[in-house]
C-alpha cells in the first residue's frame, strides 16, 4: 500500500487524536474522552467548531455557561469514571478574557481582572511562549504578527513534512476588541450617576434600531 499523506489542520488533528484514543473499563472498549464542554465567541478558534461539528457523533461537544461550570461538570465526569475517562472543555483566556473586558468597558466600567495586566493577584504580565513550546516537541514554529505574514508562514507550514505551528499574537485592546465589531445587545442600567454608563446606555440602545427583526 502506498504512502499516503492526509493533511489537518491543528483542529482537525487535535480532535481525530481525541476520537481515536480507546480504554477499556469493566471489559468494555470505549472511547478516552467522552465529549467535551465549549465556549464559543469568546476566541476560539472557528476551526475548532468545524473539527468539532465532523466528529459530533463521536465527540459531542456541549455548550457552557462559563469557565468555572464546565470545570466543575467534566471534574465529576473524570470522578465518575474513576478518572479513567475525562471531557474536554475549551475556552480562551489568552492574554486574559480580552472580549469580556470590552463588554465592560462598553458597559461604561472600568478593566476589572479579566486581563492579566488589569488583574490585581498577578504581580507582573506574563504570557505562555506557543513557538518555544512547539520547538521543544520537535514541531516547525513561527510567530507572525499581520494577516500578510500569517499567509506566508501558512504557505510554509503547507509545503513543510512536518507539524508547523503558527503564533499569531493577539492585541487585548486595539484592533479587533475596538474597531469593526458587530452590534452586541447587553443589559445597561436606564439610570446611573455614572456618566460614562449613562452615554454607554444611550449608545447601546441607539444600536437596536439596526438591529433585524425576527421573522
Amino acid at each position: 500500500m502506498a504512502n499516503s499523506t492526509l493533511r489537518l489542520t491543528t483542529a482537525q488533528a487535535i480532535i481525530k487524536y481525541l476520537t481515536n484514543r480507546f480504554v477499556v473499563v469493566d471489559g468494555q472498549e470505549m472511547r478516552l474522552c467522552g465529549g467535551g464542554f465549549g465556549i464559543f465567541g469568546h476566541g476560539n478558534v472557528t476551526c475548532l467548531g468545524e473539527a468539532l461539528y465532523d466528529l459530533r457523533d463521536a465527540l459531542p461537544l456541549y455548550r457552557g455557561q462559563n469557565e468555572q461550570s464546565m470545570g466543575f461538570a467534566a471534574a465529576g465526569y473524570a470522578k465518575q469514571w474513576l478518572r479513567q475517562r475525562f471531557m474536554f472543555c475549551t475556552a480562551s483566556a489568552g492574554p486574559g478574557f480580552a472580549v469580556i473586558n470590552t463588554l465592560q468597558n462598553n458597559t461604561g466600567n472600568q478593566s476589572f481582572n479579566n486581563l492579566i495586566a488589569d488583574s490585581p493577584t498577578v504581580p507582573a504580565p506574563f504570557a505562555v511562549d506557543f513557538e518555544a513550546h512547539a520547538r521543544a516537541m520537535g514541531a516547525n514554529a513561527e510567530t507572525v504578527s499581520n494577516t500578510t505574514e500569517l499567509g506566508a508562514a501558512f504557505m510554509r507550514a503547507k509545503a513543510s513534512d512536518k507539524t508547523s505551528v503558527i503564533v499569531m499574537q493577539v492585541a487585548p485592546y486595539a484592533g479587533w476588541t475596538t474597531q469593526g465589531h458587530a452590534w452586541w445587545e447587553v443589559g445597561t442600567p436606564h439610570t446611573s450617576n455614572d456618566p460614562l454608563v449613562a452615554e454607554k446606555h444611550i449608545d447601546i440602545e441607539s444600536g437596536r434600531a439596526n438591529q433585524r427583526k425576527g421573522v
